[in-house]
C-alpha cells in the first residue's frame, strides 16, 4: 500500500502546471459530465502508465491476453469505459501483485 501511495504522489508531481490549469478549469463540467472517459492528458497518461506497470510486471502476458484478463469475460473492450479500464487495472493489480 505505501509503495502505492509513493507511485501515486511521484505521478502528481509529474503533472505539469497546465495538467493541473486545465484539470481545475474543467472540475465543474467534468461533475455535470457524467461520461468516464479519460478527457485530459494526465488521465489518460494514468491509465497508459497503470497499463505499463502491469505488462511489466507480466511480461509472459500479451497485451490483448493481460486486458482480456483485468476486465475478464463480463463485458467486450469496446463498451469499457476508459476511468472504468483504470479502476479495473488497479483492483487486478492490488488482487494479483507479485511484489
Amino acid at each position: 500500500m505505501a509503495k502505492r501511495r509513493a507511485e501515486e504522489e511521484r505521478k502528481q508531481e509529474k503533472m505539469t502546471a497546465a495538467d493541473r490549469e486545465i484539470a481545475f478549469s474543467n472540475a465543474a463540467a467534468m461533475a455535470i459530465h457524467t461520461s468516464r472517459r479519460a478527457r485530459h492528458t494526465y488521465q489518460k497518461r494514468q491509465i497508459v502508465e497503470n497499463l505499463l506497470v502491469l505488462w511489466i510486471e507480466y511480461p509472459e502476458q500479451r497485451l490483448g491476453q493481460l486486458i482480456g484478463n483485468v476486465l475478464g469475460s463480463s463485458e467486450p473492450l469496446f463498451y469499457v469505459e476508459d476511468l472504468d479500464l483504470d479502476e479495473r487495472l488497479n483492483e487486478f493489480r492490488e488482487r494479483h501483485s507479485k511484489y
